[in-house]
């Protein structure tokens, strides 16, 4: 079922405004799959709800979790991360993510991922 969405990603997606795509979904539902980028404000929003540190570099734990992105970027800020907690996405390559030298903990349980990449 993966290999069949990651194939889906590619030959039907539709570029978004906000950099976002959208997949057509199943034949039950047909409903579109909107699977967001991971912005600066988004992350910075989540930092905010759980009351984090407006300062990106000050945060040693960062919760990302179930917000249907399929790359991980924006994140150049977060230099103090130790913790990233990455699940329930739709991930497919670990990437973008070197720069944090202080990371001890990568939560990336129920993704879609099959390479990683771009790893100092």
């Amino acid at each position: 079922k993966v290999k069949w969405r990651v194939w889906e990603l590619k030959m039907h997606a539709s570029p978004k405004r906000d950099g976002g795509i959208v997949v057509p979904g199943n034949r039950k539902h047909h409903e579109p799959l909107y699977l967001p980028r991971l912005t600066k404000e988004k992350v910075l929003k989540a930092c905010k709800e759980r009351q984090l540190y407006a300062t990106p570099r000050l945060n040693e734990n960062l919760y990302l979790q179930c917000f249907g992105i399929e790359k991980i970027e924006n994140l150049e800020e977060y230099t103090g991360t130790k913790a990233l907690w990455l699940e329930e996405n739709h991930i497919r390559v670990i990437e973008n993510i070197g720069h944090m030298r202080a990371l001890r903990c990568l939560f990336l349980q129920n993704n879609a991922i099959h390479s990683i990449a771009g790893l100092t």
